[in-house]
């Protein structure tokens, strides 16, 4: 703000030298440059946050979200603003971990898998085994009062 009042100031008075209209100039440019470090320096912490509320790595939902919205904050920086993150490699970290936690989780089948394929052995093992009895009591190898009943007609 003083810089404007110093240029306002040189723009109201004619008479200014040269010496005070290159101080206002460079005041302004002082000003300026202060402003883009002040908003560097937020935009790095609002990232530094994310990165911070990543917390503990799991493979969820949840912490995969924290991890993509950290990076995409991360990557939406300058070149300028990524040098003031002082915890970029928490977030390199937490995609390694997470990546890691998906290739273990997906390594081999998951437990209702391994529950379907042993339900459908065991019932394909059912059926093979009544086909069999079914087969042998017909004939006349095994009898099965049960299956004579199937094999008698009306």
């Amino acid at each position: 703000q003083e810089a404007i009042n110093v240029a306002t100031a040189v723009k109201d008075d004619e008479n200014k030298t040269v010496t005070e209209i290159s101080d206002a100039v460079t005041a302004l440019n002082s000003a300026l440059d202060q402003a883009k470090a002040d908003e560097n320096q937020a935009k790095a912490s609002i990232v530094n946050a994310r990165i911070d509320a990543i917390g503990a790595v799991e493979y969820t939902a949840d912490s995969k979200a924290a991890i993509d919205e950290a990076k995409a904050a991360y990557d939406a920086l300058t070149d300028e603003q990524k040098a003031l993150v002082d915890n970029a490699n928490v977030l390199t970290s937490a995609e390694q971990t997470y990546a890691t936690k998906e290739a273990e989780a997906n390594k081999g089948l998951s437990g209702g898998a391994i529950a379907g394929i042993v339900i459908g052995s065991v019932f394909a093992l059912l059926i093979i085994a009544c086909a069999v009895l079914f087969i042998l009591n017909k004939k006349g190898i095994l009898h099965i009062a049960f299956l004579d009943k199937f094999g008698k007609k009306n």
